[in-house]
């Protein structure tokens, strides 16, 4: 005996039921297995910034650094720039003249050195040579690096490099 078509009975999953179930394997792929996508990027250790610091001191003052009272005050990132942490370099020794030799400005992604109050960056073989290092340390390839590299602070329209 042949039976009759019937229209409602259904031989396997629809086209519908398939569609959500690969949908649903996919997002739990995706959301569940680190991926490398959505891992955060590594960054500088507080010691290292510093490093990078003292090499464009000695670009900028290299007497300061033989000061008695010479010192890193780290102000941590600013809220209008947050892809940098801030230093000063100082020595209280002179309680009548300016205890601040110089700001200066980390980006913690790339290693980039910048003044902190210009738009100028620091460039030194010592510096190059930390820099190289440290990104080395951070896994950051040069693709990696073109992409996370940002103008220095106050470097917006009208100043210049």
């Amino acid at each position: 005996m042949v039976r009759p078509y019937n229209s409602r009975r259904s031989t396997g999953p629809t086209i519908v039921q398939l569609t959500r179930t690969r949908c649903f394997a996919f997002l739990t792929v995706v959301f569940l297995l680190p991926s490398p996508i959505f891992a955060a990027q590594p960054t500088l250790t507080q010691s290292e910034e510093e490093e990078l610091v003292y090499a464009a001191v000695l670009v900028d003052s290299p007497r300061a650094l033989q000061l008695p009272n010479f010192g890193l005050d780290p102000s941590g990132p600013d809220k209008w720039d947050p892809a940098f942490d801030f230093y000063q370099a100082l020595d209280d020794a002179d309680p009548d003249g300016s205890a601040v030799f110089g700001t200066y400005a980390v980006n913690r992604s790339t290693g980039d050195v910048w003044n902190g109050i210009m738009c100028s960056e620091y460039k030194s073989a010592r510096l190059r040579k930390l820099q190289s290092r440290f990104r080395k340390r951070l896994g950051l390839s040069p693709a990696d690096y073109s992409r996370l590299r940002v103008p220095g602070p106050l470097c917006g329209p009208g100043t210049s490099n």
